[in-house]
This record gives C-alpha cells, structure tokens and sequence, in this order.
C-alpha cells in the first residue's frame, strides 16, 4: 500500500510491531512458557523503548488534521493500549514472569490498531490532505530542530 513520505518511518515501526504481535502469536501457539514469557517481555520493551514514543509521535504530528472521529478512535485505541500494556511493564520492572494470556491479548489489540491505522485512517488521511499539511506532518515527525551547544 502506497504511503505518503512523510508517515512511511510510522508504517515502517508499524511493520515492527506487527513482527512482535506474531512472534507472540508463534510463542503462544508452541505452548512452551519460556516462549511466551520471551515474547511477552520482548512485547514489553518494545512498548516501553519504541512503541511509547511512536504513539505519542502520532499524536503530536496527526491529530491536528484528523477529524473528530478518527481523533476520538485514535485516542481510544491507544488509551486501551497502554491499559493492556501495563500488566506487562509491571513484569518487566519487577522481573516477574507476565501472566499467561497478558501479552496474547495486547498484541491482539495491538495489531487491530495497526490495521485501523494503516487502513483507515492513514488511507482517510492520504485521500484528503493537501501537500501543505504533509509538510506539517514530516516536520512534526522529523522532532524538533537541535542546535548546538555554543
């Protein structure tokens, strides 16, 4: 599917996250704990390290050219998502195993939510933008301009 410049890197960790939804998937289907304990803590550093800072990328460079709908669903969906997603940040930072089922029921949700962005609201998006919010859009997700140190 065609994507616009400016939110190809946002497809691009899309695809990532969606290699994380299906190695829990793989891990879940083998039945063998250590498996799914891997993939459930992997799940969790990738929220934690990546996935955090993209949804918050997304927030910051789409929402302002999205309509209220789609800003509503957005908003929801990550909501949601940092809900399913603490059970297992909690594991992380505790070192505890996860719960069995926690990171097979986030990464469900989490692939929903790629595809509704992928083909919904990233293909609403392309078909009713102009060029000039794009430039808007790869600006925002480009982060601010660092000068250096003098």
């Amino acid at each position: 599917m065609w994507r616009h410049p400016a939110i190809r890197p946002l497809s691009r960790e899309h695809f990532t996250a969606l290699s994380l939804v299906r190695d829990v998937r793989w891990a879940a289907v083998s039945g063998v704990a250590y498996l799914r304990e891997r993939a459930a803590l992997e799940l969790a550093q990738a929220w934690r390290d990546h996935l955090i800072a993209h949804f918050d990328a997304e927030e910051r460079a789409l929402l302002p050219h999205m309509n209220s709908q789609e800003s509503q669903e957005l908003l929801s969906q990550h909501k949601d998502l940092h809900g399913l997603m603490a059970p297992l940040l909690a594991s992380l930072a505790s070192g505890q195993p996860p719960q069995p089922g926690d990171a097979e029921v986030a990464a469900e949700a989490l692939e929903s939510h790629v595809r509704w962005e992928e083909q919904t609201l990233f293909q609403g998006l392309q078909e009713r933008l102009g060029e000039s919010p794009w430039l808007s859009i790869a600006a925002e997700l480009a982060g601010p301009a660092v000068s250096p140190a003098s």
